[in-house]
């Protein structure tokens, strides 16, 4: 006979169910997302990583486009806020780049420009949001996960 226990004739034993009562639920918000910071103001870049910190995301960051596209690449993060106008490669050339390497990339602009052909431009570079430096505080609230 073999070391299955069995029953009547033969036949194994029903067996018991052993599934857990269901005690309680948990709901895990998800991981504040990790943000790449591209401003060349190192003033204006420590509030705003100041903001983002405070948010509990953790900031990868860097004063200028190349670098941006750069860190992008090795990074990957799950958002990009981006400044408009800096040396060498702008805000909106950095974010086609970025856009052409990850199309899925999600990129607010950080601005003191509210005219809106910088609007225009930032939507035709792939940027999924336009956020006035005035604006700042509001910040905190526009960092989630898609």
């Amino acid at each position: 006979m073999s070391g299955t226990p069995q029953g009547k004739q033969g036949v194994p034993p029903m067996p018991q169910s052993r599934q857990a009562p269901n005690i309680c639920s948990v709901t895990v918000p998800a991981a504040p997302p990790v943000v790449l910071l591209v401003e060349d103001n190192p003033s204006m870049r420590a509030l705003i990583r100041g903001l983002v910190e405070g948010a509990g995301s953790a900031v990868y960051e860097c004063a200028d486009g190349e670098s941006a596209v750069d860190l992008y690449d090795r990074v990957r993060p799950d958002l990009v806020l981006m400044d408009v106008s800096m040396g060498g490669m702008d805000g909106l050339a950095a974010t086609r780049a970025i856009r052409r390497s990850d199309p899925n990339a999600r990129v607010i602009m950080v601005t003191e420009h509210g005219e809106e052909q910088y609007q225009r431009a930032a939507a035709a570079a792939g940027a999924s949001g336009y956020l006035l430096k005035s604006h700042l505080m509001d910040l905190p609230g526009m960092l989630t996960k898609p």
